[in-house]
């Protein structure tokens, strides 16, 4: 399985950049709020956190196979890519009330 080679294209979520709005999570006035999960077009997916539309916490960027698992930290990738121990990724998954 192969990651992106770049975090860039993970940087800022918008409209061009996402396969998909929101998959899972809730707005509060326009704005995501609460746990909130994004497929990107390449397939991979990040769960985090997010207050007035900003990614704060911890969270995860799962691997288009979803056999790999990245550390997030305010929306910004933490380590290596892939060097998340994937239960670790799994229980901070479920935690944000989501099942991978």
């Amino acid at each position: 399985m192969q990651l992106s080679q770049s975090d860039a294209h993970h940087s800022e979520y918008d409209s061009c950049q996402l396969s998909s709005s929101l998959s899972g999570g809730n707005w509060q006035n326009g704005l995501k709020s609460g746990p909130g999960v994004y497929e990107y077009e390449d397939g991979e997916l990040d769960v985090s956190f997010y207050k007035e539309d900003m990614r704060v916490g911890e969270g995860v960027r799962w691997s288009a196979s979803r056999e790999e698992a990245s550390r997030l930290v305010d929306g910004q990738l933490v380590g290596k890519e892939g060097d998340m121990p994937v239960n670790d990724a799994m229980k901070l998954t479920k935690h944000l009330g989501f099942v991978v």
